[in-house]
């Protein structure tokens, strides 16, 4: 039909929860406890993003920021895989995982 358009589609989150990952330009590491396919929060903060240049479109997550109380909600084109191999520390993460085995926390032994 002409003068309409299709909404674009979300895609399928790059990582997963229990991923260690570390922010591309900022000292932030953390681990991701939860993953969207688009932006989940409230419109103002969705336009204060928009604002920025971020695409509320592309998946986000959610995650514990390693050595401090801070849990973050990023956009994944701001994160890159952790190569480190080490753990994070977060008050939290006994709420989400109990072991941590490759590089990746885990819950009941499994991977997420």
């Amino acid at each position: 039909m002409e003068g309409t358009t299709t909404p674009r589609r979300s895609r399928e989150p790059e990582f997963q929860v229990g991923q260690v990952v570390r922010h591309r330009s900022e000292d932030l590491r953390g681990v991701i406890v939860d993953a969207h396919q688009r932006y989940k929060g409230s419109l103002e903060k969705k336009l204060a993003a928009a604002a920025l240049g971020l695409d509320w479109r592309q998946p986000w997550y959610e995650l514990l920021v390693h050595g401090t109380t801070d849990v973050a909600y990023l956009p994944e084109e701001a994160m890159v895989a952790d190569l480190s191999m080490l753990p994070v520390s977060h008050p939290l993460l006994p709420m989400f995982f109990n072991s941590f085995r490759a590089g990746r926390h885990l819950l009941s032994g499994m991977a997420n």
